[in-house]
């Protein structure tokens, strides 16, 4: 401050001054950025303006003053926002395929029936793959209990179950024609 100057109760100190605009330390504590007189420099007091409690409403809070350049930390933190951005955006859209292509192996499109003794039906997805095993009986239940057929291809499938009747002759009973 000026050694001539004297400052009184409703005076705003110069804090901070880029062109016509600065940020002055209120009289209750507060920081505000308003516009300057010419005559305004930086710890230099400037008289409020009577109507000042009137216009409190538009005068804008700003934070206090920073020792380090806020503009050359403006395009660190847009590089980083941009980056966050970027990788929200990238998890989403891998949640959104892999959903799909969950929701495309999981849909059913066929069912097999293999009727015998035994009765058992496969479902099967787009891409011939068992994604259920359904029992009809106890039987078939309990043969069907020490397979593993879940994502497996329809052939080899049914070539398991084929074997595992095969080796069971409760399973496959032969009829005789007469």
């Amino acid at each position: 401050m000026d050694e001539g100057q004297e400052v009184n109760g409703m005076d705003r100190i110069v804090l901070e001054k880029q062109g016509r605009r600065g940020v002055v330390l209120e009289p209750d504590g507060t920081f505000r950025s308003i516009r300057l007189p010419k005559s305004a420099e930086v710890g230099s007091a400037v008289p409020a303006p009577f109507w000042t409690a009137l216009s409190a409403r538009r005068l804008r809070t700003v934070p206090a003053p920073v020792a380090r350049d806020p503009e050359a930390a403006a395009p660190v933190r847009r590089r980083i926002s941009v980056a966050r951005r970027a990788l929200v955006a990238t998890a989403v859209s891998l949640v959104l395929v892999f959903s799909a292509s969950l929701a495309v192996y999981a849909a059913p499109v066929s069912y097999v029936s293999l009727d015998n003794a035994m009765g058992v039906t496969l479902t099967l997805n787009r891409f011939n793959r068992v994604i259920s095993v359904t029992g009809h009986d106890d039987t078939s239940r309990a043969m069907l209990a020490g397979l593993d057929l879940m994502n497996r291809t329809f052939e080899d499938s049914v070539e398991e179950i084929l074997d595992a009747a095969v080796s069971k002759p409760t399973f496959l009973t032969h009829t005789r024609l007469t």
